[in-house]
C-alpha cells in the first residue's frame, strides 16, 4: 500500500523507521523466547541427569542448623564444600593463612 501522493517524504522516512524499528523488536523477542526456551530444556535435561555430586544433597541433621556461638578469635570451625565451579570438594583448611575468606550462601535458581 503506497502513501498517498500528497504525504510529505519526511513522515514516509518516519514511517519505514517506525516499521524498521517495529521488525527489529519482533526479532529481538523472538530470539530472547527461543534463548530461554532453549536455557529450560537445558535446565530440565540437567535435572532429569541428577546431581553431579550427590553427597552434596544429603539431609541435614537437626545438629547442624543449632545455633554455635563462637568465641571471640577463635578460628572458624573446618568444613568442606563443593566448588560450584569445579565440583571438587574445597576445605576451609586449602585457605587458612592466605587472605580472608568471604562464604557467600546462595541460591542460583
Amino acid at each position: 500500500m503506497s502513501p498517498p501522493p500528497d504525504t510529505p517524504p519526511r513522515s514516509r522516512r518516519a514511517r519505514g523507521l517506525r516499521t524498521a524499528v517495529l521488525a527489529g523488536l519482533v526479532v529481538v523477542s523472538l530470539a530472547v523466547f527461543a534463548l530461554d526456551r532453549l536455557a529450560v530444556e537445558e535446565h530440565r535435561r540437567q535435572f532429569r541427569a541428577g546431581p553431579a555430586d550427590p553427597s552434596s544433597l544429603r539431609a541435614p541433621t537437626v545438629e547442624i542448623w543449632l545455633a554455635k556461638p563462637l568465641d571471640p578469635d577463635s578460628p572458624a570451625p573446618e568444613f568442606t564444600l563443593p566448588d560450584a565451579r569445579s565440583g571438587e570438594r574445597v576445605s576451609l583448611a586449602d585457605f587458612r593463612g592466605d587472605r580472608p575468606v568471604v562464604v557467600l550462601l546462595s541460591s542460583f535458581g
